[in-house]
């Protein structure tokens, strides 16, 4: 019975991969992302929500935006809401 467990884990773990892969690539390629919607009526410049893109790290090319969600998700840590800021950037 543990070897058949074992055996199960074993394959479920390229498919959680695959998943995780595929859920966040279809996140990055829609058009447009958070900034773009919660910053569209904002009196911010683009050099402003450049700077936010930055200091969030969606400047970064996806692979290692990935890794860096991959790892937080492994420390059970799924990050920060970017709804639930409330444009917190442009509001200081």
């Amino acid at each position: 019975m543990a070897q058949y467990i074992a055996k199960r884990t074993l394959l479920t773990l390229p498919v959680l991969v695959l998943i995780s892969m595929l859920t966040f690539a279809f996140m990055r390629i829609l058009p447009g992302d958070v900034l773009d919607v919660m910053y569209a009526d904002s009196p911010l410049s683009v050099q402003q929500i450049a700077q936010i893109r930055h200091q969030l790290g969606m400047d970064k090319p996806m692979p290692e935006q990935y890794w860096t969600w991959v790892s937080g998700i492994a420390r059970l840590n799924a990050g920060n809401s970017l709804w639930k800021r409330g444009g917190q950037f442009w509001r200081r």
